[in-house]
């Protein structure tokens, strides 16, 4: 395995901002994407020295609102800019509902060889209390077209601590999604801010956020029961078969280098963590000139 930095690319597009998310992205308008890919390739001329890259991450945003051809774009750009490693974990960032009427089979023809699913509850109730868009079957829909589209290496993401949760309807959505056998779980306890819209219907009365003492036994159950299932904890909110730990969640786990490219994307080079500027056009005009974010 070729030992090289990690890279990150921020997709700042959403159909409609999720209720918790504190993350830069704005509402995706007609052209926008390919005009920012223009942008995000000027960022790669910048950046790119050659650098031996070993993991991409999609992240976003809703890296999934791009198209395999404009997946494609944007890798043939890392491969052009950069090195990238041969055995190198490219990682993108799903929402189900966006992957209903898509080919995902392109998506592994592109470049991507593991898929991050936003499933976050199977409970529809909840999902609209977080935003989302897609239904518990539609998550379960697109995890099976994924597995048979040939994504062995498949991820899904689940919150605990949401506001009408409850321990038994935490455990089934563990039990239903381990049932469909991925070989990766992400669990987030549901982070409040204060200027999200869920944030302001808690503060306001309008939501009450479970017990603290819950949140905490649902993470401890998962502790417990997921061992059972073959998913053996390797950081805080990650659980994994053996030889599918997500490689660039452990970039930074322990500490290593990478590249954040994007709108409001970090990095960690040489001991110093930096962000380029949160802002679409702010960030257009500096990379257009020549300047770095």
């Amino acid at each position: 395995m070729e030992t090289g930095i990690g890279l990150y690319i921020h997709i700042p597009f959403c159909r409609q901002k999720c209720a918790y998310c504190d993350f830069y992205s704005v509402l995706a308008q007609p052209g926008a994407i390919d005009r920012y890919l223009n942008s995000l390739a000027a960022e790669m001329r910048l950046q790119g020295q050659g650098q031996l890259i070993s993991t991409v991450f999609l992240g976003g945003g809703t890296p999934s609102l791009l198209t395999a051809r404009q997946i494609s774009t944007v890798l043939d750009g890392v491969s052009r800019y950069f090195l990238l490693a041969k055995d190198a974990e490219i990682s993108m960032e799903a929402n189900p509902e966006t992957l209903l009427n898509t080919d995902l089979a392109a998506y592994r023809v592109a470049g991507i060889n593991r898929l991050s699913l936003g499933v976050q509850v199977l409970d529809n109730d909840l999902l609209p209390h977080l935003g989302r868009r897609h239904t518990a079957q539609d998550a379960l829909t697109i995890i099976t077209r994924a597995q048979a589209a040939g994504f062995t290496n498949l991820s899904c993401d689940l919150i605990y601590g949401i506001p009408g949760q409850t321990m038994v309807g935490w455990q089934h959505d563990l039990q239903t999604i381990t049932a469909r056998g991925l070989p990766h779980l992400s669990l987030y306890c549901l982070e409040v801010h204060d200027e999200t819209p869920l944030g302001q219907a808690i503060n306001s009365g309008k939501m009450q956020l479970p017990d603290p003492d819950l949140a905490a036994d649902m993470y401890d159950w998962a502790r417990e029961f997921l061992p059972q299932q073959g998913l053996v904890q390797y950081e805080i909110s990650n659980f994994s078969r053996p030889g599918f730990e997500c490689r660039h969640n452990l970039i930074y786990w322990h500490n290593d280098e990478y590249l954040g490219l994007g709108p409001a994307a970090c990095s960690y080079r040489s001991g110093v963590r930096a962000c380029n500027v949160a802002d679409m056009d702010t960030y257009a005009c500096l990379v257009q000139s020549g300047q770095r974010p």
